[in-house]
């Protein structure tokens, strides 16, 4: 998998956590066109961190905790762009700083875990 098949996997893992963590935040059926919404502004704002931050540069065989704190700085920079964004685009958002937080542990658990297998 080269470097764009990375960005696209920690992008479609990011939406993703972000997805699960609403739904364990609001506790109930979410409307499908805010979620829609909030996914959208959160793959840009995982593409927006990733293109400046370069998380996924190399392959790792073997894990640091550097790599670690890198995927920890990456998940907390992309739910800081997406608050910023989706206060001004779309305020409402279900769960409020849950789903923030939820979706920042998520989303590091969805792209270390498979990275600390090695370990």
């Amino acid at each position: 998998m080269g470097r764009a098949g990375k960005v696209a996997a920690h992008v479609i893992l990011a939406v993703l956590a972000l997805i699960l963590a609403q739904m364990l935040a609001a506790g109930s059926v979410l409307d499908p066109a805010e979620l829609t919404l909030h996914a959208a502004l959160y793959a840009f704002s995982a593409l927006m961190v990733e293109a400046l931050f370069q998380v996924e540069r190399a392959p790792w065989r073997f894990v640091a905790a550097s790599d670690g704190l890198r995927l920890a700085r990456s998940s907390i920079l992309t739910v800081l762009v997406f608050a910023l964004l989706a206060r001004v685009i779309a305020p409402e958002l279900p769960g409020g700083a849950r789903t923030l937080m939820a979706a920042a542990l998520i989303q590091l658990a969805l792209c270390g875990g498979p990275s600390w297998r090695a370990c």
